[in-house]
């Protein structure tokens, strides 16, 4: 093999060993805890949320979290609700949005990095594995607090995770679901991997818990794509560079 070849073939190596690891993932909070199916959000159309973990380089991963189906409501202005009281229309607003990891991480949560990098900033809650209990049920690892009608539809709010003494991909985000309410301080809902309080879609400070627990499957990033065009890729530069040897 030409030197010139040789080359060739060993930095696309490289790039897919460096790159191949990039990858995103994302959640579609879609579903009401089974004990608030009246307090649902009014659009019908589905998610009303999404998170996406993407590799951002070594040890960094961006969490976007979007605000893709929410509406305004006809409202009541305060929660005794009055005959004569008039109605005001109000919108739809996250106020709390939990998360998992992956539990062999050493001290999960505990050992993040959570910075902000743009959107709509929160307050942020962390934890040794299931430290967090958002009070309709289960036990998280790290969560989002945001101050009430400021995270409404069509926006975003991003954060960058680093891991702290640990390695973390946008994989340790995704398959980790939070432990059950085993302590008799909830409605025994079920196990997610990420929940969030959607204010205002009843009634002023009405709450409705949404849920995810399925995995969207990883979205193709451009490594993705490298690494399958260089199954094909490959085998024509060692073709070339054998019929220039002979």
């Amino acid at each position: 093999m030409k030197p010139k070849s040789s080359l060739a073939v060993a930095a696309l190596a490289c790039l897919l060993a460096v790159t191949a690891r990039a990858s995103s993932f994302t959640l579609n909070l879609d579903r009401v805890f089974p004990s608030f199916q009246a307090a649902a959000p009014s659009s019908l159309v589905q998610p009303w949320l999404t998170a996406t973990f993407t590799d951002n380089g070594t040890d960094d991963v961006l969490l976007t979290m979007t605000a893709l189906n929410l509406t305004t409501n006809t409202a009541r202005p305060t929660a005794h609700i009055n005959p004569v009281d008039t109605a005001v229309p109000r919108r739809e607003n996250v106020v709390d949005w939990w998360f998992n990891i992956n539990p062999s991480l050493s001290a999960g949560a505990a050992k993040l990095s959570i910075a902000f990098s743009v959107g709509v900033g929160a307050s942020i809650n962390q934890s040794v594995d299931d430290g967090i209990h958002p009070g309709s049920d289960g036990f998280y690892d790290f969560a989002f607090v945001f101050a009430p009608s400021t995270f409404t539809d069509g926006l975003s709010s991003v954060y960058e995770l680093k891991g702290l003494g640990q390695v973390i991909h946008a994989s340790d985000f995704v398959g980790f679901f939070s432990s059950p309410d085993n302590k008799g301080i909830g409605v025994q809902n079920g196990t997610y991997e990420s929940a969030a309080n959607i204010q205002d879609t009843m009634r002023n400070n009405a709450k409705g818990p949404i849920f995810d627990n399925a995995v969207i499957g990883a979205v193709p990033e451009p490594a993705t794509w490298l690494l399958v065009g260089s199954m094909f890729v490959l085998p024509v530069l060692i073709r070339f560079s054998r019929r220039r040897k002979q």
